[in-house]
């Protein structure tokens, strides 16, 4: 729900480091993850590039399937340590297991072709 996501952004003082224009609660939209139009409103509010987009998200089903079907890149944070479902292991471009991974991770990925003209 969107008070209780909000409720997150606020404890952890996310508008520190992002304008909240440049935040986006899915419900608060109509449409939520893995739904194809919330990563769409998201390339259009924010001006994205799909192609050198980078995805970070926990969750499987919603954020990597969904980032995918928009054509973005997804980085899976599996600090769970959960199964991709069966087929789908190689669809994360990335899959990390603990927050000390992530800065090499991205920078791993910032190095691919598709970002060089970015």
């Amino acid at each position: 729900p969107t008070d209780h996501q909000q409720k997150k952004l606020d404890q952890l003082q996310l508008t520190r480091w992002i304008k909240p224009e440049h935040m986006i609660i899915s419900q608060a939209t109509g449409y939520q993850k893995p739904q194809l139009e919330i990563f769409q409103l998201a390339e259009t509010d924010f001006a994205l590039d799909p192609e050198t987009t980078l995805y970070v998200g926990d969750n499987f089903d919603n954020d990597v399937v969904g980032c995918k079907k928009a054509g973005w890149q997804a980085l899976w944070f599996n600090h769970r340590l959960r199964q991709a479902p069966n087929g789908l292991e190689d669809l994360p471009d990335v899959s990390i297991t603990a927050f000390s991974q992530l800065q090499g991770s991205i920078d791993t990925l910032l190095q691919l072709p598709a970002y060089a003209y970015s």
